[in-house]
């Protein structure tokens, strides 16, 4: 629990620090980069508390989105963005691929944090 609050602290510094910038350059925009940089901290968060691994990738496709968006709040960041969602697509497929060589290997999966193991759909 202790990584969640480093993570929302960092966040909250984030929040602070961006306000004057977010004024500036994104006045229309303000509840819009807000609200993803929330989704961004709730990735995060989620992240370092979840105890297995389908519901980490869920929280690093929640992350990996809400950071897609605030980089393309801009018009003349979307050439950027492309090359960032390209990259982000391809660590999401070998990170799956990756779960899923390691879990044929072990013959186990590990529910939530709690010890109940099933191996049913991986002798399939």
């Amino acid at each position: 629990m202790p990584t969640c609050w480093w993570s929302s602290l960092d966040g909250l510094i984030c929040v602070v620090y961006s306000k004057r910038n977010v004024e500036h350059e994104l006045p229309q925009k303000r509840i819009t980069f807000y609200t993803l940089l929330q989704l961004l901290i709730t990735g995060l968060c989620g992240i370092t508390v979840t105890g297995d691994i389908f519901n980490m990738y869920v929280f690093i496709e929640i992350m990996s989105l809400s950071a897609y968006a605030l980089t393309a709040l801009e018009k003349d960041r979307l050439e950027g963005e492309f090359h960032l969602l390209d990259l982000g697509l391809h660590w999401g497929l070998l990170f799956s691929l990756g779960n899923r060589i390691s879990l044929r290997h072990h013959r186990f999966v590990e529910h939530a944090g709690c010890g109940a193991t099933s191996s049913s759909f991986l002798q399939q």
